[in-house]
């Protein structure tokens, strides 16, 4: 145990006399206690029940304390605070409080513990509140220091002040103070339970773009999942791509606690593309649509229908999707454009030469003259849209291997016409002017 007593008086409120009853009284060990009464070899305030009396005292060769004894021999129950001063800030800091209340006629040590200051105290402050034990309040010495023990010695051997014991058994300890003095501890029978076997299963995966799912498979149950993503036992991948640890920790009944974890991996969306497409001819057959990256999509759209694209929709630029789904149920779509053309076909270049239309630009009426052919199968009049506005079929061709068709109801703009004979199909651009 080291002990300290005061060796100086720094400040006094104030002193019943400079000598008997004055603050020199409070320094070196005490000299009245264990007496009783109003002895000159005490201090005493100056007045009989002064308010906000105090006195401050000092000690030589400081250490850091988490006691302090004040002996009060007439009058005791008057200390409201006690303080110690911080010598790195200069401040006083409080480590005692109590509401002032009388204490009985006979000598009394005020026995204050706090915990270890993390300083040497050089320097106390001791507050009264005389006023709350009537008559004369007389103080004999006040007394600092710490009583740690200086050593431990456990019945495992171990000399540290904590023992950490991982096998059942039966535990004491002795611990011998700084002057020698030795104290042993009961024997305390100590069971160690075993940690529970926790799992959490193997490594997970699971895309970007899927929900929030309830983690589960960690054994025992009713453990408790943590980790980045994690919130009420419930895994966000919106988090993003990535690698995530999770922890699953349980705790069992003999408050034992384990844990384990594995990983979930959130991987991106995948990236979609679709290549771009040629025009193509409204008479064209329909065909298998590809391009699309990675294979195994689906391709959708006006004039498409079971991945493949059907031209005869008629002349215009239409969206063609492409849409790609990964085993993780994560989904992206591409899209090109493709432009479908008016050709009507493509013509023989004989028969292109066989067949005239006239007069052209035409007016009132265009006559359609052949002399390779012994059939028209049909003539088609189509308008600068697409649109199909005339149409007719024929079997045989007159005499003069001629046909006029009347042009009233068009109106002027740009057309094709498209004959269909028996050797082959060729159009001609006609222009009607009104």
């Amino acid at each position: 145990m080291n002990h300290r007593w005061a060796s100086s008086v720094i400040a006094v409120s104030s002193e019943y006399g400079s000598v008997e009853w004055g603050a020199i009284q409070l320094l070196g060990a005490p000299d009245v206690y264990p007496n009783y009464g109003d002895i000159e070899s005490s201090w005493s305030p100056g007045g009989w029940d002064d308010p906000d009396e105090y006195f401050e005292l000092g000690y030589t060769h400081p250490i850091p304390i988490n006691y302090i004894d004040i002996y009060e021999t007439f009058g005791p129950g008057t200390v409201d605070s006690v303080y110690v001063k911080n010598p790195g800030t200069g401040l006083f800091e409080l480590v005692y409080s109590a509401t002032p209340q009388y204490a009985g006629d006979t000598a009394t040590i005020l026995h204050i513990t706090f915990p270890m200051t993390t300083f040497p105290v050089s320097e106390i402050r001791v507050s009264l509140e005389t006023a709350a034990v009537e008559g004369w309040n007389d103080f004999d010495a006040v007394g600092i220091g710490n009583d740690l023990p200086n050593s431990y010695s456990w019945s495992t051997g171990d000399t540290l002040a904590t023992l950490n014991v991982s096998t059942s058994g039966t535990y004491s300890v002795s611990i011998t103070n700084s002057i020698g003095c030795t104290s042993s501890s009961e024997p305390l029978e100590i069971t160690v339970n075993p940690l529970p076997v926790v799992t959490i299963g193997s490594d997970m995966y699971t895309g970007v773009c899927s929900s929030s799912f309830l983690l589960s498979g960690g054994i025992p149950a009713g453990g408790t999942y943590n980790g980045i993503g994690v919130s009420n036992n419930e895994f966000d991948p919106t988090i993003g791509p990535g690698s995530y640890a999770i922890e699953y920790s349980y705790t069992d009944s003999n408050g034992c606690s384990s844990s384990a974890s594995n990983q979930i991996t959130v991987t991106d969306a995948p990236v979609t593309t679709l290549n771009s497409f040629q025009n193509i001819c409204s008479d064209a057959a329909p065909f298998t649509l590809t391009g699309g990256s990675p294979t195994g999509g689906t391709y959708f759209g006006t004039g498409v229908s079971n991945g493949m694209f059907d031209p005869s929709i008629g002349s215009g630029t239409y969206q063609i999707n492409y849409i790609f789904e990964d085993s993780l149920g994560c989904s992206t779509v591409a899209d090109q454009q493709i432009t479908v053309e008016l050709c009507l076909g493509l013509s023989d270049d004989k028969l292109d030469r066989g067949i005239f239309c006239y007069p052209n630009p035409a007016n009132e009426k265009v006559v359609v003259n052949t002399s390779l052919v012994e059939k028209f199968y049909t003539i088609e009049i189509f308008n600068s849209i697409g649109s199909k506005v005339y149409s007719e079929s024929l079997q045989e061709i007159n005499d003069t291997h001629s046909l006029e068709i009347d042009l009233h109801q068009f109106p002027a703009g740009s057309y094709i016409l498209r004959v269909a004979t028996e050797i082959g199909i060729t159009n001609k651009k006609l222009m009607i002017e009104k």
